[in-house]
């Protein structure tokens, strides 16, 4: 929070009239849920305070799809295949693609400044329910995933002892408040297209996938 805070004070000191921030869509969440949903806030909240600023956009994404490159992350890895949550197979999961987040970053920064003020744009791209997601990694990667529902302390476990997160990070996760379950209706305005989907993301990146 402070160094996002410190940049952004001194762009707006040396004259920069707009700063796109890639924040969270974990500031909608009711206030202190989460560990992020603090920091993300209070972060918003501080460069909206900066006297004599420039504009502030605030990007709000979800999930990221290029989160299914690091091993382990989302918990599935090539030697079990196999995707471990806390919630029911019906669950489902908010996405963006990271290249669309930079082409609308992008299409921002090339219109006028006066366009977009102090925006907040959510950006959810599709939405996946958990047994459909084992679905789509099994079809497109050729391997049989599976998804298995465990508890919340086997999860936490899991998230602490194999991915080393730290407890607040971990507790987090279990805590993840339910949102609309929808992708962002205004999305294809800002992309000037359709969103990727996780398929068509998976698809182009199956070569990548652990």
């Amino acid at each position: 929070m402070k160094l996002k805070v410190d940049i952004a004070r001194r762009a707006y000191a040396a004259g920069v009239k707009q700063i796109v921030d890639m924040s969270s869509i974990s500031v909608n969440f009711p206030w202190r849920s989460t560990l992020n949903s603090v920091v993300s806030r209070t972060t918003e909240e501080t460069i909206l305070a900066i006297p004599n600023r420039g504009t502030y956009i605030a990007l709000r994404p979800f999930f990221f799809m290029s989160n299914h490159l690091q091993p382990g992350l989302f918990n599935s890895t090539r030697d079990s295949n196999t995707i471990v949550d806390i919630y029911e197979p019906d669950q489902v999961q908010e996405w963006i693609s990271t290249n669309d987040m930079g082409v609308i970053t992008a299409n921002i920064f090339q219109d006028p400044v006066e366009k977009h003020g102090d925006a907040v744009y959510e950006l959810i791209g599709d939405v996946v329910s958990l047994k459909d997601r084992a679905a789509l990694l099994s079809k497109i990667l050729g391997r049989t995933f599976v998804y298995k529902k465990v508890t919340p302390q086997e999860q936490y476990s899991y998230l602490t002892q194999t991915q080393g997160l730290p407890h607040s990070v971990a507790y987090a996760f279990l805590h993840q408040p339910v949102t609309t379950g929808k992708p962002s209706p205004g999305l294809s305005v800002l992309l000037g297209r359709s969103p990727e989907t996780l398929e068509q993301w998976i698809e182009a990146n199956k070569a990548n996938i652990p």
